[in-house]
């Protein structure tokens, strides 16, 4: 029991800055489940710690088994059980699996998910659709960034001033117009940096230029160069080093 404890304390404990208590606590947890031997009454809790350490060591699909084995056990903790199932396959970049387990949670109600569920499954559509696009599967890549930006849409619902989900619309928009035919990331940019204030844009760095650059370039295609300038300023301010600034002011267009 003592073991048992230890590795359930050491779960608790671990964090990206101390991957040592995760060793610690699976160390722990493997004695434990050794000394009670395969005739003792297992709980949940055993298979749902043994599982989270598994797979904060590296050891993903090995996790997920345990993780699967504590909620057949505990129905009540299902979905929780699901979501870091989720966070193993996220881990492991298997983007479909991901996405099969959070429409577990979802169920056919989108109001089953969290805020965290969009952004995670939304992520997890993006990704398989890039995947898609380097198959050159073209059309499956574009319905897979259209799922992505329902899912972040859903987000930004729930939570109208998280500049992050506007910023992943804009990502998953980008890929349905490569060519900028129809600038279908535009408000989505706009929306994001509107919500980022200028004193946090150091802190939201690489969206910000990457907006910026976006902004920048559509307004020197429609020939407003002075909102263009407004945009290649910013960048400029958050990385001097930055070519496409570098280029829009040596350009006859800033002058």
């Amino acid at each position: 029991y003592l073991d048992r404890y230890l590795g359930y304390s050491y779960a608790e404990l671990g964090n990206k800055t101390d991957t040592a208590a995760y060793t610690k606590g699976l160390r722990a947890l493997v004695k434990f489940f050794e000394k009670a031997g395969p005739g003792f009454k297992y709980t949940a809790l055993d298979y749902k710690y043994k599982g989270l350490l598994l797979s904060r060591t590296g050891k993903d699909s090995l996790g997920i088994i345990e993780m699967e084995k504590a909620a057949s056990l505990d129905p009540k903790m299902g979905n929780d059980i699901t979501r870091e199932i989720a966070k193993s396959y996220m881990k492991s970049k298997k983007y479909m699996k991901v996405i099969e387990t959070y429409k577990k949670i979802e169920n056919g109600d989108p109001a089953n998910l969290t805020g965290q569920d969009f952004y995670e499954m939304g992520r997890a559509y993006y990704y398989e659709g890039g995947n898609k696009q380097r198959e050159k599967k073209d059309a499956e890549a574009i319905g897979l960034f259209v799922q992505s930006d329902t899912c972040f849409s859903k987000l930004a619902q729930k939570s109208p001033t998280y500049a992050t989900a506007y910023l992943w619309r804009a990502k998953a928009n980008v890929q349905q117009d490569l060519k900028n035919e129809k600038w279908q990331a535009k408000p989505f940019y706009e929306q994001f940096m509107t919500l980022v204030k200028p004193e946090e844009r150091a802190a939201n760095k690489n969206g910000v230029i990457e907006a910026s650059e976006y902004l920048g370039y559509h307004y020197v295609t429609v020939k407003d160069y002075t909102k263009a300038k407004e945009y290649f300023g910013i960048i400029r301010d958050l990385d001097p080093n930055n070519k496409k600034q570098i280029d829009f002011f040596k350009s006859p267009q800033e002058k």
